[in-house]
């Protein structure tokens, strides 16, 4: 069917997706984040120890031209003309201590939960796009949407 060559060249990377990309970095940035936690939350008693946190993820830094190698067009006078704004939000906060102890340390351990419990939303809701993308992907090739 294929020699070693062509078969190479007929595979298909998910990396070359720009969405698969951002989520695959997306997904390192949390599992990163999620040792940071566990360190923080591991150094609770820990005298002089501060709490840590990983800087965000900016796509919007990113060129768009490495994200998105197409933009939409109109094909059709019929169709709805896209508005082309961008409407996100930065907010800017600064990493200020909640509180510190006696002994220096600046580890709440609450908020390391509120954390901890926002990252794993955030991991699911990643690994949930990534299983929609995968089955859209499948009923394109025409092999269904089952697992």
């Amino acid at each position: 069917m294929f020699s070693g060559i062509e078969q190479k060249e007929a595979e298909m990377d998910l990396g070359d997706f720009p969405v698969f990309r951002m989520m695959k970095q997306k997904l390192g940035w949390l599992n990163q984040r999620q040792r940071v936690i566990a360190e923080n939350i591991a150094n609770a008693d820990t005298p002089n120890y501060r709490a840590q946190d990983l800087k965000q993820i900016d796509f919007r830094k990113v060129p768009s031209d490495k994200l998105f190698s197409s933009a939409l067009t109109r094909t059709h006078e019929g169709h709805i003309k896209g508005s082309g704004t961008d409407q996100s939000f930065r907010i800017n906060r600064e990493n200020a201590d909640y509180e510190i102890n006696p002994s220096g340390n600046s580890v709440v351990l609450e908020e390391q939960m509120l954390k901890s419990t926002q990252n794993a939303g955030d991991h699911q809701l990643v690994t949930s796009l990534y299983r929609k993308h995968m089955s859209l992907f499948r009923i394109a090739l025409g092999r269904g949407a089952g697992r």
